[in-house]
């Protein structure tokens, strides 16, 4: 029995030993496979970024050829001469006209004013210059036309019109002017050059702070910071006073503009109260006295010795009136010796304009009016000598010198703008400051220390 049993495990281990062997060649069968099986995968690797390198180069080198071929071709071409000639647009001058006088082809007209951006061609502004650029054959390639300051219109002729508008750089300059008054301030600015638009701007600034009427002295200075505009170098337009000072009777006063975001542009004092009174001192655009506030005025016509509760300002016909404050027309009408005349209402204050030639579109009794709106036209109505407006100006029911009066002060800037206001002053008045380096120190009056800072 134990015989059998010992016969019978000798040969379970032989077959177990046999199994063993088998799988091991199996395996290493299996792995001989997969080696080959990698080693043809990266060959046909291999050939595949060989072949897609060669298709590379072929497509690289037949584009260089290509290129190469187009470049002998382009240069064996005859190259188009081209001739600019200029011309200066006559008054009363049309393309057609132009066209004529370049012997071009007339049916390019018609096809060039139907272009949509080609339109400031059919109404073309004396003394602007145009450029035409001519083939060697006389065919038309190019107009160049600058219809303003800032804006260039060119006609392309390139299988058909084409228009093309350029909008040209606007480069904004700040320039500096110091002027002593010798005479008065209008004749001072015009001999130093400074325009007389920014001359009615300066005194229009300072106006409600200085009796610019009563005359400024010789030994007055003022300097401004104006904005010029240019265009490559050229200028091409006046912008308005950014800073300015102004010594009068060794007294500074100074202001600069600020912009809020609405875009409302006014003067400040460096401290942020606005220059502007709710009033302003005259009801005309650089007014000429003829006849001061007076409680004891022989009268010109009546041959007689009266109050004159006002000042008369003259002017040509016609001259606008303005209110000098917002209120409201009280009255619109004839007024006895006073001939036209409108009385407005300002709270406690009240305005009257006489001599009227004819009312504003739209004023009569109980409308609004606005600070510096146009009421009337200057006249003669009523019992006067010649054209003026007759204005006065009262408190309650007490009549005071226009010329004279003090005017309400201006209001403070608005919180929210105020750290931006004070940030823009600083840095345009130092800029002042470097120009003018205190040049009203007052040369002429070293011993007074200067003139005295005013807002």
């Amino acid at each position: 029995m134990v015989f059998f049993l010992t016969l019978l495990s000798c040969q379970v281990s032989i077959s177990n030993s046999n199994s063993t062997e088998k799988n091991r060649m199996e395996l290493k069968l299996n792995n001989q496979k997969t080696h080959r099986w990698l080693i043809i995968l990266a060959v046909v690797l291999l050939m595949l970024a060989v072949a897609l390198s060669v298709m590379s180069y072929l497509r690289n080198h037949r584009h260089a050829i290509a290129q190469q071929i187009a470049a002998e071709e382009q240069a064996l071409q005859p190259k188009i001469q081209y001739q600019q000639t200029s011309v200066v647009v006559k008054p009363y001058d049309t393309l057609t006209k132009i066209f004529k006088r370049l012997n071009l082809d007339l049916a390019n007209v018609r096809a060039i004013l139907a272009l949509k951006d080609a339109q400031s061609l059919r109404h073309l502004t004396p003394k602007q210059e145009m450029l035409f650029l001519l083939e060697s054959n006389g065919k038309l390639h190019q107009i160049s036309y600058q219809i303003d300051q800032t804006t260039v219109l060119t006609i392309t002729n390139a299988d058909g019109f084409k228009a093309h508008i350029t909008k040209l750089k606007l480069e904004g300059k700040l320039e500096y002017l110091s002027v002593p008054v010798q005479s008065s301030v209008t004749a001072s600015a015009k001999q130093a050059g400074l325009s007389r638009r920014l001359t009615t701007q300066l005194i229009n600034i300072f106006n409600e702070k200085i009796n610019f009427n009563r005359g400024s002295r010789t030994g007055d200075q003022f300097a401004v910071l104006y904005k010029n505009y240019y265009v490559n170098d050229k200028r091409v337009g006046e912008g308005d006073i950014e800073a300015a000072e102004f010594v009068h009777n060794n007294q500074s006063y100074r202001a600069v503009k600020f912009t809020d975001s609405a875009g409302h542009s006014d003067y400040y004092t460096p401290e942020g109260a606005t220059l502007k009174s709710p009033f302003i001192r005259y009801p005309l655009d650089r007014p000429k006295v003829t006849s001061r506030f007076s409680l004891h005025r022989w009268h010109p016509i009546l041959q007689m010795f009266c109050a004159h509760l006002g000042v008369d300002l003259s002017a040509p016909v016609g001259t606008p009136v303005k209110a000098t404050s917002n209120g409201k027309i009280a009255f619109a009408g004839i007024k006895a010796n006073y001939g036209k005349t409108v009385i407005i209402q300002h709270g406690q204050y009240s305005t009257l304009y006489a001599h009227l030639n004819g009312f504003a579109q739209g004023v009569k009794t109980g409308v609004n009016v606005a600070r510096g709106q146009v009421i009337g036209r200057l006249g003669e109505t009523g019992l006067a000598t010649g054209p003026h407006v007759h204005y006065e100006f009262r408190i309650g029911n007490t009549h005071y010198d226009p010329l004279k009066v003090k005017l309400p002060a201006g209001e403070m800037i608005a919180s929210a703008y105020r750290k931006q206001f004070l940030a823009t002053a600083a840095q345009l008045f130092a800029k002042l400051d470097s120009k003018n380096d205190s040049i009203f120190a007052l040369q002429s009056m070293p011993e007074q220390g200067g003139p005295k800072k005013n807002s």
